[in-house]
C-alpha cells in the first residue's frame, strides 16, 4: 500500500490515521457529527442506545473537556423529569450520571405510570359493562 509515496513498512499507525482522516474525513463530516451530538435526544431510543450514541459522538467535540459540561449535555438529551432529578443530585462524573440515568429508567420501566393505571382501569370497567356486569354501587340499589 502506498500512502503519499510512503511504504507500508515505514509508516506508523498514527501517521496512517492522520493521512486517512485528512484524505477521507472532511470538515463537513466532522460538522455533521458535531451537530448530531448537540441535537441528540433520547426520543424512542433505549437508555443504553442513547448512552452509546452520546459517547460515540462525544469524540467529535474535543473542545468539550470540562466534565460538568459533558454531564449537562448528556442530561439535556433526557426527558426533563429524569434529567432534572439527576441534575438536582449534582453528579460529579459522567460515569455517575450514566449510572443514575440507567437506574432511574429501570425504575420507571418497572412501575406503571399513573396514566397507564388509569387507562387500564377504564378498559377493565368498559369490558365489565360490555359483559353486562354492573359496578358494585349499583348492585344493591332498590331499583336494580
Amino acid at each position: 500500500m502506498q500512502v503519499q509515496h510512503v511504504r507500508e513498512k515505514d509508516i506508523t499507525w498514527k501517521e496512517f490515521k492522520r493521512y486517512f482522516e485528512r484524505k477521507y474525513l472532511t470538515k463537513r463530516y466532522y460538522d455533521r457529527k458535531m451537530k448530531g451530538f448537540f441535537e441528540l435526544k433520547l426520543d424512542n431510543k433505549t437508555i443504553d442506545e442513547y448512552e452509546r450514541k452520546f459517547l460515540e459522538l462525544l469524540k467529535y467535540v474535543p473542545f468539550i473537556k470540562d466534565e460538568s459540561v459533558k454531564i449537562y449535555r448528556y442530561l439535556s438529551g433526557l426527558p426533563p423529569p429524569i434529567g432534572d432529578k439527576i441534575q438536582y443530585d449534582d453528579p460529579k462524573t459522567m460515569e455517575e450520571t450514566i449510572r443514575r440515568a440507567t437506574c432511574l429508567f429501570e425504575q420507571q420501566r418497572e412501575k406503571p405510570t399513573f396514566r397507564k393505571a388509569w387507562d387500564d382501569q377504564k378498559k377493565f370497567k368498559k369490558e365489565q359493562r360490555q359483559k353486562g356486569n354492573k359496578p358494585p354501587f349499583f348492585r344493591n340499589s332498590p331499583q336494580g
